[in-house]
């Protein structure tokens, strides 16, 4: 990332250096936020939907059968379970928002890069190249999204 420049850095100042607190209000209750995390968690998956997720978070680890090039050259450490537990923690929620009843492959592809992008570590050729996680990531949910509906 660049440095900012001189507008940027008088910006940056007087949004982080005033006394000013923000006024919060809230929005909804513990017990309330409990309630919409039970709700969530009993939206079901369904087995492939499951197996899909592992495949990708599989396939983020150097060695595993769906590996990319871009993952056997550049990634030391690939996703954990809590990878997985993100993947579909968060494709619940997106499918609860939509109003479904259920969790899709699509709803998993649309919270995959967010929910693993942290969770790749690059090895020190891909940090070398200056390798972008995002776009290794990418490739891996390509990947796998090709070879189960082939």
């Amino acid at each position: 990332m660049p440095f900012p420049d001189r507008a940027t850095l008088i910006e940056i100042s007087r949004r982080t250096s005033a006394f000013d607190l923000p006024e919060l209000s809230q929005v909804l209750g513990g017990d309330e936020l409990v309630e919409f995390q039970k709700i969530v968690s009993e939206v079901p998956v369904a087995d492939h939907v499951n197996e899909f997720a592992a495949r990708i978070v599989l396939a983020t680890h150097p060695g595993d059968e769906g590996q990319t090039d871009q993952v056997a050259k550049y990634v030391s450490y690939g996703a954990s379970p809590r990878g997985m537990q993100a993947l579909v923690r968060g494709a619940r929620i997106h499918c609860a928002l939509d109003g479904r009843t259920a969790v899709s492959i699509e709803d998993i592809r649309r919270v995959a890069l967010p929910s693993l992008r942290h969770r790749v570590i690059l090895n020190f050729q891909g940090e070398a190249e200056s390798r972008n996680v995002d776009q290794i990531v990418e490739e891996v949910i390509t990947s796998v999204s090709n070879a189960v509906t082939a």
